[in-house]
């Protein structure tokens, strides 16, 4: 699978695929690149996220992350560490402790605070995974790594989301169901997806309430996604109302 097919595919979610490497007699190597990411970035990451966690040492094992992925600031990845019987080395310490591998999922970094409500799932999972069908090095395959992740990635079903907040009298709260109530001061929406945050304020709303409003919607899109997303005022109530309808909001009045 080209990596454009699997960005295709996987479009809607938040992972961006996976990179597979391993410590061999040579050394570090990166064995499968099935994700967004270019060779030269796919391979830095690997040798830097494998000597992050020990280069091999005893008694590693689990999730460890996020790590940054080299030369593309755009991503994040998680790695999963793990042994299994080294079959083909001729070196004895391997052939003792087993072939140390590394795997990787990559992410975009901003939906990191979505991976970060399953951590422990995708781990109790990958541990899974590992023993059930990453035994030994023939398992190592990239049909198998493939569709690990796929499982890994409809198990967990999270995509990008539409989030509607409301800010009124410097409370904020954000409508968990697809109902809204449009009386607030500041009405924000962020676009997962899109990446943009699109929000209204009434023209008569005082400039003072204006600005206090707007630092909330700030200061989320920095703790919640690192300041990437963009934003867009929406100039009317009309704009809003046709915004928040054909994302499947209801408006309660």
């Amino acid at each position: 699978m080209t990596a454009e097919s699997l960005e295709q595919e996987l479009d809607d979610s938040i992972f961006n695929g996976i990179l597979f490497a391993m410590i061999n007699d040579s050394g570090p190597q990166l064995s499968i690149n099935a994700s967004t990411l270019n060779d030269r970035e796919a391979l830095a990451t690997a040798i830097q996220g494998i000597t992050a966690v020990g280069l091999g040492e005893e008694k590693i094992q689990g999730l460890f992350g996020p790590l940054p992925v080299q030369y593309n600031l755009k991503y994040q990845a998680l790695i999963y560490i793990f042994n299994v019987e080294a079959t083909t080395s001729t070196s004895p310490e391997i052939i003792e402790k087993g072939l140390f591998c590394a795997l990787f999922i990559i992410f975009k970094k901003e939906m990191f605070h979505l991976i970060a409500n399953v951590f422990s799932m995708i781990e109790s999972l990958l541990n899974l995974y590992q023993k059930s069908y990453l035994k030994t090095e023939e398992n190592l395959q990239l049909n198998t790594l493939q569709l690990i992740y796929e499982d890994l990635v409809f198990k967990l079903k999270i995509k990008p989301r539409v989030r509607v907040f409301k800010v009124k009298n410097g409370i904020t709260v954000e409508f968990e169901e697809k109902k809204v109530i449009l009386n607030g001061d500041l009405i924000f929406i962020i676009h997962e997806k899109n990446k943009k945050i699109y929000f209204y304020q009434s023209v008569s709303t005082e400039d003072e309430v204006k600005e206090r409003t707007l630092k909330i919607m700030k200061y989320i899109n920095r703790s919640e996604y690192q300041e990437t997303f963009k934003t867009q005022k929406l100039k009317s109530k009309k704009k809003l109302k046709l915004f928040l309808e054909k994302n499947d909001f209801t408006i309660i009045k």
